[in-house]
């Protein structure tokens, strides 16, 4: 009589292994699956369903099927998997914003960073060490990608401080002015650092074209005859 033992991946539908015998009937094959079973696990598998329950086989013609499926882990910063560059440095990001205040002078007399934190979470696929997308029954449906949560919605408008007889001229980049303020700003974790500089010039000067021109005054002075 014939005996055999399928191994079975449900999430693909392959098989993985297929082991057959032949001898008397009814005589021990002295065979079991756990050994078998044990190797697939160390490999990130998980065991659905073994007929055999572990026990030695004998030669009965009967085809016993084994069913695996593929262990599934959260991967965040605490749980990373740094074999397969998701380790904690990879689900970890920061983006900042950076203004610097130039005074008329040309000299750098304050600035104020800020940053948005990014945490990148997913779920692991132990056998294909790939990135997966499960269900709510932790079945797995798909490919998956990281899911990147920002500790804060975006980073405030901030008012530029006051300087003795200087007054804010120019913002640059301009899409970041609000009027002479820098305005609030959101990132995306894939965002890159923003510097900002904010210039001021004397309270007599204006800016033009980035330069800065005094201004004149012309004051005409008329008798009170006309």
């Amino acid at each position: 009589k014939n005996l055999t033992v399928d191994y079975v991946d449900d999430v693909n539908g392959t098989t993985l292994q297929a082991d057959h015998f032949a001898g008397n009937e009814g005589e021990s094959a002295n065979y079991n699956t756990t050994s078998t079973i044990q190797n697939y696990e160390n490999r990130g598998y998980q065991l659905v369903n073994d007929p055999t329950k572990g026990q030695n086989l004998k030669y009965d013609g009967q085809t016993y099927t084994i069913h695996f499926t593929h262990t599934v882990v959260p991967v965040t910063p605490n749980q990373p998997q740094p074999d397969y560059n998701y380790g904690r440095e990879n689900l970890l990001r920061k983006v900042t914003r950076t203004i610097n205040y130039i005074n008329a002078d040309g000299k750098l007399v304050g600035n104020k960073t800020d940053a948005m934190n990014f945490v990148g979470t997913g779920y692991f696929d132990k056998v294909t060490h790939q990135l997966v997308s499960v269900n709510k029954d932790g079945k797995i449906t798909g490919i998956g990608h990281l899911d990147w949560v920002p500790d804060k919605e975006s980073l405030p408008a901030v008012t530029s401080p006051a300087i003795d007889g200087e007054h804010v001229a120019l913002i640059t980049p301009a899409d970041q002015a609000d009027g002479t303020n820098v305005k609030g700003v959101t990132f995306d974790y894939n965002s890159g650092d923003l510097m900002v500089d904010v210039y001021y010039v004397k309270d007599n000067m204006v800016a033009k074209n980035a330069q800065t021109v005094n201004i004149k005054q012309t004051v005409h002075f008329i008798d009170a005859a006309g």
